[in-house]
């Protein structure tokens, strides 16, 4: 069990260090106090995604972004936290003293409420790999290796990590040695079941072949993405959103080696010298609703944006979770070589 400190931060403290103190406590949740231990409010991990997407930066203050409409119980009615906890009302109940002091945190233990996770992923395995040919020549790009494993590997084993137990692998090119290498999943202990394309069908074509078998959300990943990203809190931010789909991105970076104007026409407002751009990009990770496999045809050529597009033109909610972990997407032989060297940062 982890220390009362292991939550605890400043309000002076920046988004990035909630972060670490995040990351290193585990439990995806920090405790706003004042130095009297006094609590001011709560900060997620889900938190920090939207205060993010709000256009902040890392280097924000996290009072900025801490909530106090947070659940809590008095110490003379601890028992209510055992009762919050079960009815799902919060993941971490503070219990408080008269004065709100915060005196203990009663909460379940991420790694045995996570296990045996029903939820299917689905790993798209089907592509050729163009961009890094030749070495997708003969091999296909799931099984290009990376810190000696095959990368579809390392992603099967960091979702088993988290929880997960049901796998789908749409596979097309050279797909026998993908299915030769996983078989049935009973090496790891889970189950290994495969969406063979006949043609190519997209991101989202292969998807189906399960609508009949799905009734829960559905975790879509790129076979050649590597990340940080913990499967199992996107699956949380999925469903506490109430998504129809969840699209994942990553924050990219373009310098501009040049002066940029702001003008109204031909008048001239300002000049911008040298500026960074970000973009959000889509990081190749998605969660869907079962219902949306209604929509996609038999052996149709469909990829997950058009697939998205089409639910968000039906006027269903679609969510966007930004990743701020590690992510890396192993398209080209310099990327490959980094998640090479590298594959230990998004374990």
């Amino acid at each position: 069990m982890k220390t009362l400190e292991s939550f605890f931060v400043a309000p002076e403290s920046s988004i990035i260090d909630v972060l670490k103190r995040i990351d290193e406590s585990g439990q995806q949740i920090a405790f706003v106090i004042d130095s009297e231990k006094i609590l001011l409010g709560v900060i997620t991990d889900g938190d920090i995604r939207r205060f993010l997407l709000k256009g902040n930066n890392l280097q924000s203050k996290c009072v900025h972004c801490m909530r106090t409409d947070y659940k809590f119980v008095y110490i003379e009615e601890i028992t209510k936290a055992k009762m919050f906890l079960e009815e799902k009302v919060a993941t971490h109940i503070p219990v408080l003293n008269k004065n709100k002091k915060i005196i203990d945190i009663y909460y379940e233990d991420k790694n045995t409420k996570y296990k045996n996770i029903s939820n299917p992923i689905v790993f798209m395995a089907g592509g050729k790999g163009k961009r890094l040919m030749p070495y997708t020549g003969s091999c296909p790009k799931p099984m290009l290796k990376v810190g000696g494993k095959p990368i579809l590997e390392r992603l099967l084993e960091k979702s088993i990590k988290s929880g997960f137990c049901n796998f789908y692998i749409s596979v097309n090119y050279l797909k026998d040695q993908i299915i030769d290498h996983f078989q049935n999943g009973e090496k790891w202990g889970v189950k290994i079941k495969y969406l063979i394309e006949n043609k190519p069908c997209g991101t989202a074509g292969s998807l189906g072949l399960i609508k009949d078998k799905i009734d829960l959300p559905i975790l879509v990943i790129n076979s050649d993405v590597l990340t940080g990203l913990d499967y199992k809190l996107l699956l949380a931010f999925h469903e506490k959103n109430n998504s129809m789909a969840t699209i994942c991105s990553r924050n990219y970076k373009v310098d501009i080696p040049f002066g940029v104007f702001n003008s109204d026409g031909i008048v001239f407002q300002g000049l911008d010298e040298k500026p960074t751009v970000v973009f959000q990009v889509n990081a190749g990770i998605y969660v869907i609703n079962p219902e949306l496999l209604n929509l996609i045809k038999y052996e149709e050529f469909l990829d997950m944006t058009d697939l998205i597009k089409i639910s968000n033109g039906m006027g269903h909610k679609i969510n966007i979770c930004p990743i701020y972990e590690n992510w890396l997407d192993i398209g080209r032989p310099e990327t490959l070589d980094e998640a090479s060297k590298n594959w230990r940062k998004y374990n």
